[in-house]
């Protein structure tokens, strides 16, 4: 029983929690097999079409640069004008989804309409305008979802630059600090005649 045996050795795998960081692969029947299997909840953080740069920037492990419309924030939506990758959405996926963290020490929330139309929303309802510099530090705050166990499942859909999926993968589990129960799974064979 893996279940039985991933509980009894906690050295090897924390079942405190368990996420799993991925694209499709990871968006699939795995990560609810994994918790019936253990028995805790999976976080699945999967965004179908992904690769390897996007995902390691969703886990914290790659920094993230946005820059807000008029270089400025202020309380209520603040539209944003370039960020430095499809950080929440794919072609294949337009899914609005939001993530939580920082713009120079500015808490709030990142959104994104699932049409690649991002806007910040500080936490602070009253915040005055205040200057923000371009290409600033978005700095993601995941709570604790890189406490536990970490399954990082990277590098389907950008399998053509190796260097890279093995930087961004690197970058993810540096990004982990002390946590030292994780497992990096390998992208899997596939039969296309592209591969």
């Amino acid at each position: 029983d893996v279940g039985a045996f991933l509980q009894t050795n906690t050295n090897i795998f924390d079942t405190s929690q368990v996420t799993v960081w991925g694209d499709s692969l990871s968006d699939s029947a795995f990560p609810p097999d994994l918790s019936r299997l253990l028995g805790v909840t999976v976080h699945k953080e999967a965004i179908p079409g992904q690769t390897s740069i996007q995902i390691a920037m969703r886990e914290g492990g790659t920094p993230i640069s946005i820059t807000l419309a008029g270089n400025e924030i202020a309380a209520g939506s603040n539209f944003v004008s370039a960020v430095s990758g499809d950080l929440l959405s794919t072609s294949a996926d337009r899914i609005a989804r939001a993530v939580k963290g920082s713009i120079d020490g500015i808490a709030g929330t990142l959104n994104e309409d699932g049409n690649n139309n991002y806007t910040f929303t500080p936490d602070d309802t009253h915040l005055a305008a205040t200057s923000i510099a371009p290409n600033s530090a978005f700095v993601i705050d995941n709570g604790t979802l890189n406490d536990g166990t970490v399954i990082i499942w990277a590098g389907r859909n950008n399998y053509q630059s190796p260097a890279q999926v093995e930087s961004d993968i690197a970058n993810m589990v540096a990004h982990l600090g002390a946590n030292t129960h994780y497992l990096v799974l390998s992208v899997l064979n596939s039969d296309d005649a592209n591969e």
